[in-house]
């Protein structure tokens, strides 16, 4: 209301787009309680402060930025690892959930790099040695994956091929 004009004659109130707000009643919710309009001078002057911030030539190419360096990640986190809410509750918890999430995502990256590195291995005994430490980190990622994200793991389509990535592990 601090931006809005009051008329004391006529007791009315009017916004920024002309709008007029008479007074027509007394009423009460369920709870038999009247309704307040509550004012808070901070909150109104950090709210100023932020969209003076937003408003600024920095401050709208950073959120113009933002949608290429942190919504997508986000995104994939969402739809690929079908992490939508946390598990936990408390910032503490909350920040360890979701960097195991982040963990696994930059496992899944580097994972793909490896696959597609391990392929080329130039002696038999290096490609022995780099399919053993590969099978390795494919248990731990696998068990990564199903452990933290159960539901999705099996509905999602992973980055990698899981089916022949177990047979990889297990088979040869």
């Amino acid at each position: 209301l601090a931006n809005w004009f009051y008329d004391e004659q006529d007791d009315y109130y009017l916004d920024q787009n002309g709008v007029r707000f008479s007074f027509k009643y007394y009423s009460r919710g369920k709870d038999k309680t009247t309704g307040q309009v509550r004012y808070n001078p901070n909150w109104q002057y950090l709210k100023e402060k932020a969209k003076a911030v937003f408003q600024s030539p920095e401050g709208s190419h950073i959120y113009r930025m933002r949608k290429y360096d942190v919504e997508p990640i986000f995104g994939h986190l969402k739809n690929v690892f079908g992490m939508r809410r946390t598990h936990l509750r408390g910032k503490k918890k909350v920040e360890t959930d979701v960097g195991i999430a982040f963990m696994i995502m930059n496992l899944s990256k580097y994972w793909n790099r490896r696959w597609s590195k391990d392929q080329f291995c130039l002696s038999e005994k290096k490609k022995t040695v780099k399919q053993l430490k590969l099978r390795v980190r494919l248990i731990v990622f696998l068990y990564l994956r199903v452990g933290f994200f159960p539901r999705h793991f099996l509905e999602s389509d992973i980055d990698i091929d899981v089916s022949s990535a177990i047979k990889f592990v297990f088979i040869k």
